[in-house]
């Protein structure tokens, strides 16, 4: 895997989105602030503030959301409100993502080959594929509108509620990136111990069974029973594992060290996420049942897909989230269980490498455990119960406004019709 390639397309990325505004130097292999991406940032921040100075200007979409659906303008308002301080948010803690991810990068080996391999390719289909789903989207919404250019007041209202969420989600592909990287690291010490283990044990194998074809000739010569003694499979020598446990030490420390760093911006990024799909929620109830009778049909399309897109975009997330951290605990698990099978088994080892062994596993066990919201293990199992009270509390939300509302249209025809 090149490291320093699949580490600078993701930077790329980062600072595309405002989440860093340090550039990767491949030379130095570290993250740091560089002109170019300091200035970008800079116009970044200017550009977000006035669009978000658009949202408080007289606005005929806002008029009229304030006067048919005021409770969708204030859901609107405080996803707007919430992604001001989650913006700011992401500059203070540029540093601290930074330094975690320099961290990283130290314990990774360097990497000098340009070719491709599929392991490369993984990394970039977990890291740019929900990007490549919103072009899907954006294109879809360009076909719908027959290439029409949106005016600069749209891009400006969407800019202004979008820009935080792009730059925080990329916390998830920093989550992903780090996973990547130490299962990779996993499988290259656990290779490096274990092509030791048998190469030597086929040895061994040799052994016993030459020496235990002379038992057998002497059991047949003297009737004695065979004994085996003196049998011992040598793992790596003490330098070679004292070596893989300190880079052990190092990538546990590095993958928890941006596990830390990334739980608080998981908090934000939730709420961010929660208003997100009651917005697109309330948005989809009301084009099903009334917007579609008023909306233009290429225009209601569009407002439709745009929404569904919402979803897609955040559960896409969710799921390569899953998916990165099960393919992960899958390779530590296999590590974890070949270790554990050595220290139970009945070889005479030394006592340090006995020691180097209990400290490998100790490592494996407790200290490559990825979280999310501080406490909560990254599990399919727990993001489903969350996405699901999310939900209810959603589907709550939405029913209830949308029969007040359908109380209050009924009565305002009562009374017409009795006037």
């Amino acid at each position: 895997m090149n490291y320093n390639r699949i580490i600078r397309a993701s930077n790329f990325l980062f600072v595309f989105c405002g989440y860093q505004c340090q550039w990767f130097n491949v030379e130095d292999r570290k993250c740091k602030l560089n002109v170019v991406s300091v200035i970008y940032a800079i116009l970044l921040a200017f550009w977000y503030a006035a669009c978000f100075r658009q949202h408080f200007l007289d606005s005929s979409i806002f008029n009229f959301l304030i006067s048919t659906i005021p409770i969708l303008h204030t859901i609107i308002r405080m996803h707007l409100l919430i992604g001001l301080k989650t913006w700011l948010f992401v500059i203070f803690e540029m540093k601290h993502v930074t330094k975690a991810l320099n961290n990283l990068i130290k314990t990774l080996p360097p990497q000098t080959y340009f070719s491709w391999c599929w392991e490369d390719i993984k990394v970039y289909i977990w890291l740019f594929s929900g990007l490549l789903i919103n072009f899907g989207f954006a294109l879809y919404i360009m076909i719908e509108l027959e290439f029409r250019l949106p005016t600069l007041n749209q891009v400006m209202h969407g800019s202004a509620l979008f820009l935080p969420h792009f730059a925080l989600a990329c916390s998830f592909k920093v989550l992903n990136l780090a996973s990547l990287f130490a299962r990779s690291e996993l499988q290259s010490i656990h290779s490096k111990l274990n092509c030791d283990i048998k190469t030597e044990s086929t040895s061994q194998k040799k052994t016993i069974e030459s020496l235990t074809d002379n038992s057998q000739n002497s059991v047949e010569l003297s009737g004695v029973p065979p004994q085996i003694s003196g049998i011992a499979i040598q793992i790596p020598d003490l330098e070679t594992l004292q070596m893989l446990v300190k880079r052990l030490e190092g990538l546990a420390l590095a993958t928890r060290t941006i596990d830390h760093t990334i739980q608080k911006q998981m908090i934000f990024l939730f709420l961010m996420n929660s208003l997100s799909l009651l917005g697109a929620s309330y948005s989809i109830v009301y084009y099903k049942s009334t917007w579609h009778l008023i909306l233009d049909e290429s225009v209601g399309n569009c407002l439709y897909v745009f929404n569904v897109g919402i979803f897609v975009f955040i559960f896409w997330d969710l799921f390569s989230l899953c998916v990165v951290n099960y393919i992960f605990e899958k390779e530590r698990n296999y590590f974890l269980k070949d270790v554990i099978q050595i220290l139970r088994s009945k070889l005479p080892l030394e006592d340090d490498k006995r020691v180097l062994l209990r400290d490998v596993k100790y490592l494996l066990k407790n200290n490559f455990c990825m979280q999310i919201f501080f406490n909560m293990s990254i599990k399919w199992q727990t993001l489903v119960m969350i996405n699901a009270l999310v939900g209810l509390a959603i589907s709550i939300f939405i029913t209830f406004h949308y029969l007040d509302d359908n109380i209050e249209n009924l009565e305002t025809q009562i009374n017409a019709d009795e006037d």
